[in-house]
């Protein structure tokens, strides 16, 4: 389905985030982004929304391939998943047209609870919208989530919940503030029992899994889910077929009204 036909996806565009990924995709970044809309058709709607972002060499119809949507409709949820390729991180403008052309138009149809649901890169970019419009979200689904640049990472880590971003006002905007950005947000939000609800998915064996193991002990252990294996979409889907039933039962909270 092209992203011309959908009714809530007719407007959904490019990128904001910013983040560094090696063998990055020179793909172009022009609007509109190709979504898939799997939102129920009939009279009536459902109350919730789910947006799935995907990771770097992925594609917009994975979730569906791989029976994710599947599990969100069990839930009684409407899906959709954005084609938000890596030309749209690099040309800093995920945020701006998620919020313009799918969040924003999902809210004034009616979609009183929604939830960004990131794998890999698609991690980084729900949690950079995240930080960017809090109001706007319900709560986050991480997938083996690229956290931001190994250097911001490390110095995170090392300094637990005494690490603090630094000025971030007289950084130039870049890799490295978004980075901050993201990791200063994320830790104020596991720090407060009012903090938005995040759930976080990983493999044992993935590339990052050290990263992810330090931001599971920053949150609650019956948001956190673990499977055997590597950065692959094997784990992935047996994750997010654990994951997102215990996401969306839940209550509301932390997101807009």
């Amino acid at each position: 389905m092209s992203a011309g036909t959908p009714h809530l996806l007719r407007r959904v565009g490019a990128a904001f985030a910013c983040v560094a990924l090696a063998g990055c995709m020179l793909t172009s970044a022009t609007p509109p982004m190709r979504v898939l809309d799997h939102s129920a058709r009939g009279p009536s709607r459902a109350e919730g929304l789910v947006v799935f972002l995907h990771g770097l060499g992925d594609d917009a119809g994975s979730f569906a391939r791989r029976g994710v949507v599947d599990v969100v409709h069990r839930q009684g949820w409407d899906a959709v998943a954005v084609g938000s390729h890596f030309g749209f991180y690099r040309g800093f403008t995920l945020v701006e047209r998620l919020q313009q052309d799918v969040v924003g138009p999902a809210r004034a149809m009616g979609y009183r609870r929604l939830w960004l649901v990131g794998v890999s890169m698609g991690g980084f970019g729900a949690l950079s919208y995240a930080e960017a419009h809090p109001a706007d979200i319900d709560g986050l689904v991480l997938v083996a989530p690229y956290l931001g640049e190994a250097e911001v990472l490390a110095e995170a880590r090392a300094g637990n919940t005494a690490w603090r971003p630094g000025d971030l006002a007289s950084m130039e905007i870049g890799r490295e503030r978004k980075s901050r950005e993201i990791l200063a947000w994320l830790m104020e939000q596991t720090r407060s029992e009012h903090g938005m609800p995040i759930f976080l998915g990983y493999g044992t064996r993935d590339r990052n899994a050290d990263s992810h193991r330090w931001l599971a002990r920053l949150l609650p252990p019956n948001r956190v889910y673990a499977r055997a294996g590597a950065h692959k979409w094997t784990v992935w889907a047996p994750l997010l077929a654990e994951l997102l039933p215990s996401a969306l039962a839940g209550p509301r909270a932390g997101g807009a009204t």
